[in-house]
C-alpha cells in the first residue's frame, strides 16, 4: 500500500535532514545546528494550547503509552521512543515521560496537524490529583492559529516575520470613522455566519494581536481565493502556480521592512506601558503605585507577618524588596524629567494593555 500521510511526512523530514529512517530527527538535533523550531498543538481535554517541545505545563507531567502511539507513527519512531524515554509508571498501562528536546520532529508535527474528523487525535496522559487521566491532542490552530508572539521579546534584537493565509488585518483609523460608510457584502447566509462564529472563536486572540503596532508591520498576508490552499488537495498546476506567485510576492514585500522604525516603535510602546502600569494609570485602571500603599510597604518591610515571605524567600529579602520597590516607583515618576513622560500623546491604535499571562 502507498504510505499514509504520517509515514510520507516522516520520510520527507528524514530525507531533508540527511538521515536514515532508523534515526529520527529530534528537536535537540535541530538545536545543535542553531535551528529553534516550535510547533503548536491543542490539549483539547485540558482546553488550552501547548507549545512543542516544552512550553505550558508539558514538562511538568505529560506522559505517554507506547501502545497508544503505535497505530499513529512509523515503527522506527515507536522503537526510538521505546528505548529513549523513561518509564515512570510500570502499572497496567506502562507510562513514560514525554520527551522535551529529545522529541522526534514527526511526533510534534503529527500532533500539530491532527485536524478534527480528518486525522486522529493523539492521546497522552497527565496527572490529575491522585489519578492519571488521558488527554487528547489535536490541531494547534484550534487554540492558537497564528502565534506571532512565539519568538518575540519586549524589545526585539532582530526582526521576526509572520506569513499567513488571509486578508490583511483591519486597523481602525485614529481620526475616527469615515464620513461615507462602505457597505460590505453580506456573508453567504446561515452557513457563512456559522463559519464566521467558528473562526472568531478560534482566532480572535491571534487576530487582535496581528492588528497591534509593532506586529502588523512584520506580518504579510497571502490572500487566497476560493479553491486555493486549505483542503483543496486537487488544485490544478495553474492554480498551484498562482498560489506560489502570491507567496513570492509576500516574501518580496517583506524585504522593504524597516527594522529601525520597528525597533523605535516597540521601544516607545514598551516604555509607555511600563510607566503607565507603574505610576501613570490609564482611565479605569489602577497602577502599581496606587496598589502599593504605605500600609503594604510597611507590612512587607517587616517580613510580611501573618502570611510570611514568598516561597523561597526570607524576612531580610522582604525588607530589601520593599526598599527596591520604593526606589523603582520614585524613579519611574521622573524617567523623562524635562519632556513630561512616556505616556504623553495619543495611545497607539488599537490601544494596548500589558498583563501577565500563562506561557504557551
Amino acid at each position: 500500500d502507498p504510505d499514509a500521510l504520517t509515514d510520507w511526512l516522516y520520510k520527507q523530514i528524514q530525507i531533508v535532514a540527511g538521515r536514515s529512517v532508523d534515526d529520527p530527527l529530534t528537536f535537540a538535533d535541530l538545536a545543535e545546528k542553531g535551528i529553534n523550531l516550535r510547533l503548536m498543538t491543542t490539549d483539547v481535554s485540558g482546553g488550552h494550547p501547548v507549545r512543542l517541545p516544552g512550553g505550558n505545563d508539558l514538562d511538568a507531567g505529560y506522559l505517554f503509552a507506547v501502545d497508544d502511539l503505535r497505530p499513529l507513527f512509523p515503527t522506527e519512531v515507536i522503537d526510538f521512543l521505546d528505548r529513549t524515554c523513561e518509564v515512570v509508571s510500570p502499572g497496567t498501562i506502562e507510562l513514560r515521560r514525554f520527551p522535551g528536546g529529545g522529541l522526534p520532529v514527526i511526533v510534534a508535527t503529527r500532533m500539530s496537524l491532527a485536524f478534527p474528523l480528518l486525522l486522529s487525535s493523539v492521546p497522552l496522559w497527565h496527572p490529575d490529583g491522585t489519578n492519571v487521566v488521558r488527554r487528547w491532542f489535536a490541531d494547534g490552530g484550534i487554540s492558537s492559529n497564528f502565534p506571532i508572539q512565539l519568538f518575540d521579546a519586549w524589545l526585539p534584537t532582530r526582526p521576526t516575520f509572520g506569513l499567513y493565509f488571509g486578508p490583511p488585518p483591519s486597523v481602525p483609523s485614529p481620526e475616527g470613522p469615515p464620513v461615507d460608510p462602505v457597505r460590505q457584502p453580506d456573508s453567504t447566509g446561515l452557513i457563512g455566519f456559522v463559519q464566521g462564529v467558528l473562526m472568531a472563536g478560534l482566532n480572535w486572540h491571534d487576530t487582535m494581536q496581528a492588528r497591534l503596532p509593532g506586529f502588523r508591520d512584520r506580518i504579510q498576508p497571502i490572500n487566497l481565493t476560493d479553491g486555493q490552499g486549505g483542503f483543496n488537495l486537487t488544485m490544478p498546476p495553474e492554480m498551484i502556480k498562482q498560489v506560489d506567485e502570491k507567496g513570492a510576492a509576500a516574501g518580496k514585500a517583506l524585504t522593504a521592512f524597516d527594522f529601525r522604525k520597528h525597533w523605535v516603535e516597540r521601544y516607545a510602546i514598551t516604555m509607555r506601558m511600563l510607566q503607565r502600569n507603574l505610576v501613570h494609570p490609564s482611565d479605569g485602571h489602577i497602577c502599581f503605585e496606587q496598589a502599593y500603599t504605605r500600609e503594604y510597604q510597611s507590612w512587607l518591610s517587616a517580613g510580611a507577618p501573618g502570611s510570611g515571605p514568598p516561597v523561597g524567600m526570607d524576612v531580610p529579602w522582604c525588607g530589601e524588596a520593599a526598599e527596591a520597590t520604593h526606589r523603582l516607583l520614585a524613579s519611574a515618576q521622573d524617567w523623562l524629567p524635562t519632556q513630561g513622560s512616556f505616556v504623553n500623546g495619543l495611545d497607539p491604535t488599537p490601544s494596548i494593555v500589558m498583563r501577565i499571562t500563562p506561557d504557551i
